[in-house]
């Protein structure tokens, strides 16, 4: 239980969630403003490929929040021994991790205009987010195991399959978008090929709103379980010492 662990260790945690918290929260806020912007340049026709750039660049800057905290949020357990495998923690820092700097090639792609190459970089990121998030809620369900908390487990289980299979699910549309209509939106595409996707892709947009805010309910639920989770692990060291 975690209560036994290494105080520092859980703290880590706690302060990892935390992180992500704030990201989230600075995304959101940086994504209405930047989508703002970016609906304003193009109305205004005064968009450009260096508009889109800075666009991106910003993104990218404020993405550091999110992956700084999917970092701290999976440290290895001092009190175990090394995986001799791909561990899930170790699948999801790697996974969260990569796409960032994949962002900052596509960053630097964007006033170029390689548009191929760019829309295949964001398919082969949404790929490991897609592995990243299904493999944080393995490792996160495993920690509300050790909380203990049977009921956060079992609806960690329940999100993982669920954003995991709508996140999967989102992929491969735009898979099959970018091949039939040869753009990663629909939008720019014609034909009842393209209708005939409006209907699936908003009720996997459905599904992936749901998940996401179920998700975003229970990293809060699991950042104040782990910072109680600290102070039990501080106070058991501390008689024990």
């Amino acid at each position: 239980y975690l209560q036994f662990s290494s105080p520092q260790w859980v703290r880590t945690l706690a302060n990892g969630l935390t992180w992500i918290l704030c990201g989230i929260l600075t995304g959101f806020v940086g994504g209405v403003i930047v989508g703002g912007i970016y609906g304003y340049l193009g109305a205004s026709g005064s968009g450009g490929a260096f508009h889109e750039w800075v666009l991106h660049l910003v993104i990218d800057l404020l993405s550091i929040i999110s992956i700084v905290g999917y970092w701290l949020v999976a440290p290895p357990d001092p009190g175990k021994p090394a995986a001799q495998s791909l561990s899930a923690r170790q699948l999801a820092r790697w996974a969260l991790l990569i796409p960032y700097f994949i962002g900052w090639i596509i960053t630097g792609l964007v006033a170029s205009g390689a548009n191929g190459v760019v829309e295949v970089l964001q398919v082969f990121s949404s790929i490991l987010w897609t592995i990243g998030f299904f493999a944080l809620f393995v490792y996160f369900r495993r920690i509300a195991l050790r909380i203990p908390d049977l009921s956060l487990a079992s609806q960690t289980r329940v999100v993982m399959w669920g954003l995991g299979l709508s996140m999967a699910l989102s992929v491969v549309f735009t898979i099959g978008t970018l091949i039939f209509t040869g753009s990663s939106s629909p939008a720019t595409g014609t034909g009842p090929a393209v209708s005939g996707t409006l209907i699936p892709i908003c009720v996997i947009g459905a599904a992936c709103l749901v998940f996401g805010v179920w998700s975003l309910l229970l990293l809060i639920r699991y950042q104040r379980a782990l910072k109680i989770a600290a102070k039990e692990a501080r106070a058991t060291w501390a008689r024990e010492l």
